[in-house]
Parts: structure tokens; sequence; C-alpha cells
């Protein structure tokens, strides 16, 4: 059963929700606070930018409860873009009232950024 179980896992990484989850006998070791949730990540919208070099991401994160860390948002971007995190502008990552969806809005540059080259003067 142990091995079904990790096939199901396996299956359920290929898709597009990215499920962090862990195999029960090391569940039961964690606390509720350790245990990772899983996020479905949608791109709404993707604009290239073709003046600054740099697409403009808007998307949301569909989540069984809270909003999903920055690092986690930096890290999809980086994986779905094949850009290192220098190289992402994450404006911001926020939760809508009474549903479980988080949006947001970031800026993936072809090549790495310089921080008074962010808008807003980061």
């Amino acid at each position: 059963m142990i091995a079904l179980e990790g096939e199901m896992l396996k299956e359920e990484a290929e898709g597009e929700v990215i499920n962090n989850r862990e195999p029960e006998e090391q569940k039961d070791n964690q606390s509720a606070s350790d245990k990772e949730e899983s996020y479905e990540v949608r791109i709404v919208e993707e604009k290239e930018n073709v003046i600054f070099d740099r697409k403009e991401v808007k998307g949301e994160i569909y989540s069984s409860k809270g909003t999903p860390s920055k690092n986690y948002v930096m890290s999809y971007l980086s994986s779905k873009y094949k850009q290192p995190h220098e190289n992402i502008d994450l404006k911001y990552v926020v939760n809508r009232p009474r549903r479980r969806v988080s949006e947001f809005f970031a800026l993936v540059y072809s090549k790495p950024i310089k921080p008074q080259q962010r808008e807003g003067g980061e």
C-alpha cells in the first residue's frame, strides 16, 4: 500500500497542481504547522513588454487555507520561466476575502536587474 501511495503522489505532481505531501508514516512525526499544503497555480494574464525586456505576469493560486509565501511564488515563477530569483520582481501576493484564491503580480526579466531598476525604487 505504501508503494501505491507513492505512485499516487508522483502522478499528482505531474499535473499543474503542486502538492507537497509526504507519505502517512512521515506525517505522524510532524506537527500540524510544519505540514505543507497543496497549491494550484493558474496564470491569468501574461504580457510581453519588449521595451523593458520583461514579461508581466498576473496569476491566481488556489489553496485550502491562507496566502502562500512570497518565496513559494518566486520559486514557482523561477521554475516556470527558467529564470533565477534575481530576474523576478514580485510585486504582490494577496488573499481575496472569503475566497480560497490568492492573486499575484510579477515582472519576469530576461536578464538580472539592479535594485534601482525595480519599479517603485525597492
